[in-house]
């Protein structure tokens, strides 16, 4: 490696190593011949760039990211590489097919005999992580409580504990299966862990324990009680997912929505658009400080009211509450 780099030409030299940790197999010494390479030689030069990239997680978090041998405090840079904003990476979304209906698709990527996806769960954490089993369990904990765990309850169902349990958690997180947050009113110490992967929540509740007789499982379900009640928390997490591009949203659509109700109160009081003030007036519309239009003339509306603006709801729920 290093007599080919001297001899290139080039001013910027990439080493681009892809799915690192499966060339580190257990008697290839290669970690500690990295070390060598670029502690001894590329670590004295300014025109060498080393990528690596690999989906081995646990393995990047021990051999990289917390090593505390000759690689220590050598990454520059870690790029992550986040899942669609609506869940799913290329490879799975590659599957579907444009000909079928989304039910269909699912029934032949899961459930029909010798389905492409059927076994993608074992594999999946198996490629992740070492000791997959471990993983495992806590992910299937977190899918009995819905709403939580703190990290006390997995240490005394799973019996881990300290510094091995936190590195479990990390590397789980690393990867988006679970979301550690701290409820309201509580120190961080009682943070709780949650199950938020879409994939691992479908698994575990549709496809572990499958009989694998009905190949149209997913057709036939359709509508069931079972099957709006998942549909329902799904939707709830990518709600949780997207709550700061929900917020932003909704600081931006608050005003628009308070306009049109005014809109419609104005107009239903008997004015026009053409009783507006001209554009660049000071005078308010509608005829208090606060941009909800009033009038002390005509017949009064009571609390329990429909709300004259026409929304459907009560006046002292709508437009009621925001008058004194």
């Amino acid at each position: 490696m290093e007599k080919l780099l001297e001899k290139s030409k080039t001013k910027k030299k990439v080493i681009f190593i892809d799915e690192m940790p499966w060339i580190d197999t257990p008697k290839s010494k290669f970690i500690s011949a990295l070390e060598n390479f670029w502690n001894g030689w590329a670590n004295l030069r300014d025109d060498i760039y080393l990528i690596a990239t690999g989906s081995a997680t646990s393995w990047k978090a021990e051999k990289l990211f917390s090593n505390q041998g000759g690689l220590y405090n050598r990454i520059t840079q870690q790029i992550y590489l986040s899942p669609f904003t609506l869940g799913g990476v290329p490879y799975y979304l590659s599957l579907l097919d444009g000909q079928k209906s989304l039910a269909q698709n699912i029934d032949s990527l899961f459930f029909e005999k010798n389905a492409r996806l059927q076994n993608e769960f074992e594999e999946l954490y198996t490629t992740l992580f070492n000791d997959a089993e471990k993983y495992i369990s806590i992910v299937e904990l977190l899918a009995q409580n819905k709403k939580g765990v703190t990290r006390e309850f997995i240490a005394e169902k799973i019996h881990l504990t300290g510094g091995i349990l936190t590195k479990y958690l990390n590397n789980l997180e690393r990867c988006d299966f679970i979301q550690s947050f701290t409820p309201f009113g509580r120190k961080k110490k009682g943070s709780i862990f949650k199950l938020v992967d879409f994939y691992t929540l479908f698994h575990l509740k549709f496809i572990k324990g499958y009989s694998k007789r009905n190949h149209k499982f997913w057709t036939h379900s359709l509508n069931t009680p079972g099957i709006n009640s998942w549909q329902g928390l799904a939707f709830e997490l990518v709600c949780l997912q997207h709550i700061d591009q929900i917020n932003e949203v909704e600081r931006v659509l608050r005003p628009l929505q308070e306009f049109n109700n005014n809109c419609r109160m104005w107009t239903n009081l008997g004015h026009t658009p053409l009783s507006l003030p001209r554009p660049g007036s000071k005078a308010n519309p509608f005829g208090l400080a606060n941009g909800i239009p009033f009038q002390n003339s005509g017949p009064k509306v009571g609390r329990n009211d429909p709300c004259p603006c026409g929304s459907g709801l009560k006046f002292k729920k709508c437009c009621g509450k925001n008058m004194n």
